[in-house]
């Protein structure tokens, strides 16, 4: 009985370890998750009086795949949320989610990097229904601070409409995100 159940443990770990998606080289399955500050987030409607400045706290998440060394293709969500004056003290969530390319000048650690996307611009007022998504864009670039760690700056802009009122949207956070490959 225990031969029969050291085999199974033994085969079991064998292939569990060998299946294990991150093994330190950016090249292949990627997820990461960052937090941060926008010291600039601004949206605006239709009406001169309906826009709001203000400074917020930031997120991001993303998951995908790194072709190779240099080159990583996330699906992204990148999001500020921030008391509004203008919504009653209500919390306010915008951003962008979408698709975004990551390019890393050295193929491990300690890299400066650039970043482009393209997807859908999110704004969802705090008890009310969001926003119907529209276009948005990302453009970004940082430095990798060791191997699993980055420090960015990220500019988001896009558009939502509800009810028949266009929303413009732009924010620029400053992320420290980890990135497990």
């Amino acid at each position: 009985m225990s031969k029969k159940l050291f085999i199974i443990l033994s085969v079991f770990f064998i292939l569990t370890t060998s299946l294990y998606p991150f093994d330190g080289k950016r090249k292949g399955f990627v997820i990461g998750c960052g937090l941060g500050f926008a010291p600039l987030t601004k949206w605006s409607g239709d009406s001169p009086r309906a826009n709001e400045n203000k400074a917020g706290f930031a997120a991001n998440i993303m998951i995908g795949y790194a072709r190779n060394e240099h080159s990583m293709f996330v699906y992204e969500s990148n999001v500020v949320i921030f008391n509004s004056d203008h919504f009653q003290d209500r919390y306010i969530a915008q951003g962008f989610n979408g698709f975004s390319w990551y390019y890393f000048l050295n193929p491990d650690g300690e890299s400066f990097f650039f970043t482009f996307g393209f997807g859908l611009s999110v704004f969802q007022v705090e008890s009310c229904n969001p926003n119907n998504p529209e276009y948005g864009f990302l453009f970004g670039g940082g430095y990798e601070l060791s191997r699993h760690s980055q420090v960015g700056g990220y500019f988001c802009f896009g558009k939502t409409v509800s009810e028949h009122i266009d929303y413009n949207q732009l924010h620029f956070a400053i992320l420290v995100t980890t990135v497990a490959f």
